[in-house]
């Protein structure tokens, strides 16, 4: 075998071999990625999703997933990005699309509580630019282009922008089409902020959409020469730099000897294109070529060498004219055309010719997609072996719209049917060089073009182009040279030359990245100490490492053990740039070195700094621990559980709690109780029956262990009331108390048991007893259910039952449900049997009710709530007795069977101080069987002091419909009054 054959199969094994594990490895990557995010570390997951996403770029899973990552942490903005990246790649995939509209809602959301936040903010100040610029930020995120100009217009008042707000700017003056004032701004900022790359190449696109060329030329390279390889600026210099296709005169037609002695008269417009042919340069011929274009009405031609002219004549008045002339003379013909080859398009979609005129038209218009619309139209009804022109000219139009899988999937029908159409195998390698795909394809098609033509300049250039790709740079730089000299001074071997240089110049970057990935993949597999070595080894080929590499580096030397490493540096970011985050890092770093006094005030800053971060309150507990301070770290991790709605971070506070140890003894009492709970409540009730009950009491709660506590309750019932009629006052007074079990198994259940005495004033006393279960997802869903035996006078208001031992067992069930940040549900349903142990005047009373409430509300901004209520009770009256027929009968309750009710309702809250809530709302409802209105007002108060201590009252009016044979004067309507006051206070 020979040597070339061996190697050549060697070579091929490699690479098999290479692109097989690599496909391997990039799996890996996904498959860890969705086991870390189980796991809820969605920061490692999103580390190994930036390298799939690296490997395989067009697959929709990678950025599916990372968007979710990122929703989990609540970074909303890249969320969306990463999702409306995977929507462009899959824009039927129905979780994809699912998971974009849930998230853009909820980002959305957000951006609106914000704008009113800052909007706040300003009408307290309205000095302070900030405000206005992140209001800016919000419409501009919201897609809101005109008003977030008018904000950041207001902003740049203010302040002197950054440049990356110049940049956010100019971004919303493009959207807006307010180019000139664009132009204007990045011209001041430019000269203020001289070395940032982006102003200059942003500065290039906007004067070269005002047409000067020349000041766009110049921008653009000063921003390639402050960022060599900066694909914007190189973008906008390709286009800037454009050189149209210049027609040639060649006569092909045979000459006689006469024609040889006396050659034809040149054309004048043969004569000027055939002088600026072989010398491009000459700019004056090109205007006198221009003017006879236009003469004779040749306005394509036209335009493609003023568009040669506009690099050094734009703002020329003489160009002006010329270029204001032809380009409406050609956007004139273009519509005329397309007019024309529309409606012939409307009446016979067949018409072949009328649907390439008309994709042309679109394409020189750089409307690729209208173009593709017009094609995929008249080839919907075609089949693969009809018009290949048709489907050649959509692949190209295709791929020049990015449209690369479609473009390729054509090619390959043109492949099957002419798999030696050169024309077609050229195109296909193209889009795989641009793609950076199907290398192998490309090789083989560019070679046999070649083949068939050595001179080639599209496939010289691809070939090179692979070749740098591949880093085969001797092979690359060989292709470059042959097409110099072909073509000197071409604009597309300039573009691959610029393109090797560059690669050339950042190959010993890639090198050095290459370093670096292994010591991360060193490092996640636990082996900390030799990825310090690959570490050191990058560091030592940089100048100066990144904020993220140095991270890196001090978080590995933490799992090394070294924190003096880690510690300098902590220090070393931070005398850079003041970092919350680093600080915290930091702190941790302290605190494991063994340094737990240090550590504890560094966290006391930073909690002091931003109350809501839970590394940094959670961390100090554990210094607290360290130091044998268990009190302080128990109260801390507590108070990390109020609301928490983590279930990772609930099993660990919960873990660390059991960990701490109580008192100085040992066992089971020297750790009783671990916490100790009051929660005092009174309230009254009054209403227009001359019914009146004050109702005080309390419940002290001991917790035992984690998820069981006993607590006992003391209640005093009082009441007092007057019959109209007989003048009669009757008053009494009941005292309940009773022994409670509360048991919490997980974060989300709860169950509750009860049981104790009743003691009447003047009769015998009774048992009574409760029991609940309920199950809660703070700020997302709840429902509970709970049954109490006690007597009915706690749980309705009659003078009927005011002096009777009158038996209830009432069921209630509760719910809530949080449908968005805005938007909830919630309500509830009784039923209540009700008896007496004594007869009612001569009777033996006996009463059942349903009792049902639903809720709808929605929150219109930060203060304002309201929505609708649906009330209906039904109470059921049975009575046997000589008094039956009594004008002065009584019923135990004043309610009539099957009310219902239809109301609105709205509250308002005012949050006065930091830890002082003010409430306030009402209802109005219609009863439409009994035709009638009713009504409430509320007020509520709520006083915070930490987490420890929590007060509240409320007071209530309101009126109901009754009954008119339950009242003695037949008035049906039914008033009343109640206040309620309540305090929750853990002592310890």
């Amino acid at each position: 075998m020979k040597l070339s054959n061996v190697c050549f199969i060697a070579a091929f094994v490699i690479l098999t071999h290479s692109c097989l594990f690599a496909q391997a490895n990039a799996d890996a990557f996904k498959k860890d990625a969705q086991t870390q995010m189980a796991r809820g570390k969605y920061g490692e997951a999103i580390d190994l999703l930036n390298k799939f996403i690296s490997a395989k770029p067009s697959v929709v899973d990678g950025y599916n997933l990372r968007g979710l990552c990122y929703e989990k942490r609540n970074q909303l903005e890249i969320a969306v990005y990463d999702l409306r990246s995977a929507r462009k790649l899959a824009p039927n995939n129905a979780d994809v699309q699912k998971n974009l509209e849930r998230v853009t809602k909820v980002w959305y959301a957000q951006l609106h509580d914000k704008i009113n936040g800052h909007k706040r903010e300003i009408a307290i100040n309205p000095n302070i630019p900030i405000n206005y610029l992140e209001i800016g930020k919000c419409h501009k995120n919201l897609g809101e282009w005109g008003i977030a100009e008018e904000w950041y217009d207001d902003y740049i008042k203010r302040e002197d922008p950054s440049s990356d707000e110049v940049i956010r700017y100019t971004e919303i003056l493009a959207r807006n089409n307010h180019i000139e004032k664009g132009e204007k701004i990045l011209k001041k900022y430019v000269e203020k902020y001289p070395n940032d790359h982006r102003l200059w190449s942003r500065y290039g696109y906007f004067t070269m959409w005002l047409g000067k060329k020349k000041i766009a030329i110049d921008a653009f390279k000063q921003a390639l020469k402050l960022r060599p390889y900066f694909k914007e600026a190189q973008d906008g210099l390709e286009q800037a730099e454009d050189r149209p296709y210049i027609y040639t005169h060649y006569d092909t037609t045979a000459r006689t000897k006469d024609q040889k002695e006396k050659a034809p008269e040149e054309y004048i417009i043969d004569k000027y294109t055939r002088i600026v042919t072989q010398n491009p340069k000459d700019n004056d011929t090109r205007f006198l070529l221009v003017d006879q274009l236009v003469k004779a009405n040749r306005n394509e031609e036209a335009f493609q060498h003023l568009q040669v002219l506009s690099n050094e004549f734009t703002g020329d008045p003489k160009y002006t004219v010329l270029w204001d002339t032809v380009s409406a003379r050609r956007d004139r013909v273009f519509a005329i055309n397309e007019q024309v080859f529309k409606d012939r398009i409307t009446k016979n979609p067949s018409d072949r010719e009328a649907a390439i005129n008309l994709a042309q038209i679109y394409g020189r218009q750089m409307n690729y997609d209208g173009a593709l619309e017009v094609m995929k139209t008249y080839l919907s009804d075609k089949t693969e072996a009809d018009d290949h022109e048709m489907r050649f000219m959509y692949a190209k139009f295709a791929a020049w719209n990015y449209q690369f899988e479609t473009s390729i999937e054509q090619l390959n029908i043109l492949l099957a049917k002419q798999p030696d159409n050169l024309e077609y195998q050229l195109f296909r390698a193209q889009v795989a060089v641009w793609t950076t795909t199907d290398k192998e394809i490309a090789h083989q098609y560019l070679d046999n073009v070649l083949k068939s033509n050595p001179k080639n300049l599209e496939a010289i250039v691809s070939k090179a182009t692979l070749y740098i790709r591949e880093r085969n740079f001797d092979d690359a730089k060989a292709k470059i040279d042959q097409g110099n000299a072909i073509s000197p001074g071409s604009k597309e071997i300039e573009t691959v030359q610029n393109f090797f240089d560059v690669t050339m110049a950042l190959e010993e970057d890639r090198k050095n990245f290459e370093i670096l990935v292994a010591a991360r993949e060193t490092a996640v597999t636990g082996d900390c100490p030799a990825a310090i070595i690959k570490y050191d080894e990058y560091f030592s080929k940089i100048k100066a490492p990144s904020k993220i590499e140095l991270l890196e580096f001090a978080d590995i030397q933490s799992c090394a053990k070294n924190y003096g490493k880690a510690l300098e540096i902590y220090d070393q970011l931070l005398a850079q740039e003041k970092d919350y985050d680093v600080e915290v890092l930091k702190a941790k770093a302290t605190l494991w070195g063994g340094d737990s006094l240090n550590a504890l005030e560094q966290f006391k800053t930073l909690v002091k700094t931003d109350t809501s971060n839970f590394d940094a309150k959670f961390y100090m507990a554990e210094a607290y621990e360290r130091l044998k301070k268990y009190d302080e770290a128990k109260d801390i991790y507590s108070s990390l559980l109020v609301n928490q709605d983590d279930t990772n971070k609930v099993v660990l506070l919960n873990k660390r709690i059991g960990w701490i140890p109580s008192g100085s003894g040992e066992g089971f009492l020297s750790n009783f109780p671990l916490f100790t709970r009051l929660a005092p409540n009174i309230s009254y009730y009054s209403d227009n029956q001359n019914l009146s009950s004050m109702n005080f009491g309390g419940l002290l709660e001991f917790g035992l262990t984690s998820y069981l506590s006993l607590g006992v309750s003391f209640n005093r019932l009082i009441l007092t009331g007057t019959y109209p009629e007989w003048g009669a006052v009757i008053s009494n007074y009941l005292t309940t108390s009773k022994l409670h079990v509360m048991i919490t198994p997980t974060y989300n259940f709860m169950f509750t048991f009860g049981f104790g005495k009743l003691a009447y004033q003047t009769m015998s006393n009774r048992t009574v007893s409760d029991w609940g279960i309920k199950y809660e997802k703070p700020k997302k869903y709840s429902i509970s259910l709970r049954h109490e035996n006690t007597d009915a006078v706690y749980i309705i208001s009659s003078m009927s039952i005011i002096d009777k031992k009158a038996d209830i067992n009432i069921y209630r069930s509760e719910f809530y449900y949080q449908v968005s940040k805005l938007v909830k549900f919630d309500g509830h349903f009784s039923y209540l049997k009700i008896s007496c142990a004594q007869d009612l005047e001569g009777t033996n009373g006996l009463n059942s009710a349903n009792d049902l409430n639903f809720r709808f509300g929605k929150r219109y901004d930060d203060e304002i709530t309201g929505g609708y209520e649906f009330l209906y009770t039904n109470y059921a009256h049975k009575a046997k007795g000589a008094f039956k027929y009594s004008p002065y009968y009584l019923i135990l309750y004043y309610s009539p069977k099957s009310f219902q009710a239809h109301c609105i309702w709205g509250e308002y809250e005012y949050q006065m101080e930091e830890n002082v809530l003010i409430t306030g709302g009402g209802k109005i409802g219609y009863s439409p069987a009994d035709n009638f209105f009713i009504g409430e007002l509320t007020a509520k108060i709520e006083y915070k002091i930490g987490s420890t201590f929590v007060a509240s009252g409320r007071i209530s009016l309101g009126n109901s419909f009754r009954d008119s044979f339950v009242s003695y004067d037949g008035n049906q309507n039914y008033q009343y009054i109640s206040a309620f006051l309540s305090a929750y206070w853990s002592i310890f």
